[in-house]
């Protein structure tokens, strides 16, 4: 073997040591997962490899739940999960059935006109924008108003800092439904038995 070719052998050796070595500490990890995937539950049955027990709705009541169970003070003379599953449900329709109809900028902010394919989507909008209001207000300082409109429920939402209305604006309708840090406090108000929206 000549001088030259001895380097090159070693580094062909080093490379293929290097490549088995992470080979088998993968195989390791994997491995790993994989019993700890199978290790049973306390009762013996083989445990899941599956993270969601449902759709969001269903896990939404599935956390307040154990929550529920974790807590040895809970009082389960009023626990409402009926009432959260009803609001959940509520939620989906704002969410996923509702119309925007109009979106419209105003001086400061956006104007937003709401309605729905149903009797029951239009009612549920207009509750959810006269009940949202008041905490976006709370939460963000800005201007909140809702006006009804016959079938359709208008909300326009201004701010004093100019930094704020191109942030309303790329919101839009869903997202500032979906701004604030109240709704889980909501979720779990409902169903422990408390009505989310007269104090508490």
């Amino acid at each position: 073997m000549n001088e030259i070719q001895r380097p090159a052998l070693v580094v062909l050796a080093l490379a293929l040591a290097a490549f088995m070595t992470l080979g088998l500490d993968a195989a390791s990890r994997g491995s790993g997962s994989t019993a700890s995937a199978a290790r049973p539950d306390t009762e013996g049955r083989p445990a899941s490899p599956l993270t969601e027990p449902g759709n969001a709705a269903f896990a939404a009541v599935a956390e307040v739940v154990r929550e529920l169970e974790a807590r040895p003070n809970t009082d389960w003379s009023r626990v409402d999960l009926e009432a959260l599953r009803r609001h959940l449900r509520d939620m989906e329709r704002f969410t996923l059935d509702a119309e925007v109809v109009r979106r419209e900028e105003v001086p400061d902010g956006l104007r937003v006109v709401v309605g729905g394919p149903d009797p029951e989507t239009r009612r549920t909008v207009r509750r959810a924008l006269q009940a949202h209001a008041p905490m976006l207000e709370r939460e963000t300082g800005w201007d909140a108003r809702v006006r009804a409109r016959e079938e359709r429920t208008e909300l326009t939402v201004t701010a004093d800092r100019p930094g704020d209305v191109a942030r309303i604006r790329g919101l839009g309708y869903i997202g500032l439904m979906a701004t604030g840090a109240h709704h889980t406090r909501h979720h779990w108000m409902i169903a422990t038995g408390r009505h989310p929206h007269a104090g508490g």
